[in-house]
């Protein structure tokens, strides 16, 4: 039998042993799960250090008409939370994911920022367009991310709730937070310099993806094709659209390349104007980081406004 002096080393070593291993099995990376790219890469600016942050959409899909299939499902699984938009943009699909927890960003946002979805037109819950029941059942637009300054009014809830998930990661997510919304700052001075170039100039969108973007810059919006995919216009509505485009010497149409090209194309040629496509969505080369997707369409607005030709000219 071995002597207490001989067990006392070997116990302190086996017990050092398992306090290093559960505190490296502790300080493992967390993994978080978005569903769309452009909510992933806000997410990644909050838990750079601490945390892998993975989207569930490849680049291209459409939020709004995905499908989750099984394969996509064992990622989600296992993560420690997943991150999605809301009710009319993936709130109704996410409902299928096996997770426990699910974070709708959208109701980070403070409803001072939110805008209401209305024709294609964004407004503010309070200018008494919508009543409170309505605001509660979905008709809040969850393009946010548009608009650099209304992702800086969610940050402080964005850091809270990931403290709450992981509190031993809070130092870092709120060091990461400031950081973050000082970046937030200077892309709204970059984009108010590009911009500037558009005022008085109406933007026809072929679908409502940019809304805070056109109210935090006081653009001119000339409305939207179509509300939400496969909800497709009437001719009667098309022709009227045509007679607008017309009348208000609209300078092009804005589609995404999300969605399908023929129909904008249609309308462009009877209306006489070129098609330019935005990305809200983003994750692909030059469109990774937050800054670079938002960046891109501020530059892309501009250029396709300045290029294109006046109408009657064509």
């Amino acid at each position: 039998m071995k002597s207490p002096r001989i067990l006392a080393p070997l116990l302190f070593s086996v017990f050092f042993l398992l306090t290093v291993q559960a505190a490296t099995a502790a300080e493992k990376p967390r993994r978080y799960v978005a569903s769309i790219h452009p909510l992933a890469a806000i997410l990644r600016e909050i838990t750079l250090g601490r945390a892998e942050v993975n989207r569930l959409l490849p680049p291209g899909g459409s939020p709004h008409t995905f499908e989750p299939k099984p394969s996509d499902l064992k990622g989600v699984a296992t993560a420690q939370a997943f991150f999605y938009g809301g009710p009319g943009l993936d709130g109704e699909w996410v409902q299928k994911l096996p997770v426990l927890l699910k974070v709708s960003m959208l109701n980070l946002v403070p409803e001072s920022e939110q805008l209401m979805m209305t024709d294609g037109h964004g407004h503010h819950p309070d200018s008494g367009d919508a009543d409170e029941n309505e605001h509660q059942e979905g008709v809040v637009d969850p393009h946010f991310w548009t608009d650099p300054l209304t992702v800086k009014a969610m940050v402080p809830q964005l850091v809270a709730e990931l403290c709450s998930i992981d509190p031993g990661g809070k130092p870092i997510y709120v060091a990461n937070g400031e950081r973050f919304k000082q970046r937030l700052d200077q892309l709204d001075r970059e984009l108010r310099v590009i911009l500037k170039p558009l005022a008085g100039e109406p933007l026809l969108l072929f679908h409502p993806s940019f809304n805070y973007l056109i109210h935090r810059y006081n653009l001119q919006s000339a409305g939207v094709v179509v509300e939400a995919p496969g909800r497709e216009p009437s001719p009667k509505f098309l022709m009227e659209l045509v007679k607008r485009i017309k009348e208000e010497k609209v300078k092009a149409l804005f589609t995404e390349p999300q969605l399908a090209k023929r129909p904008a194309q249609v309308l462009a040629e009877a209306a006489g104007i070129p098609v330019y496509e935005l990305d809200p969505i983003g994750g692909v080369p030059g469109r990774e980081s937050y800054p670079g997707l938002l960046l891109h369409n501020g530059v892309t607005l501009t250029k396709a406004i300045i290029s294109a030709p006046e109408q009657g000219t064509r």
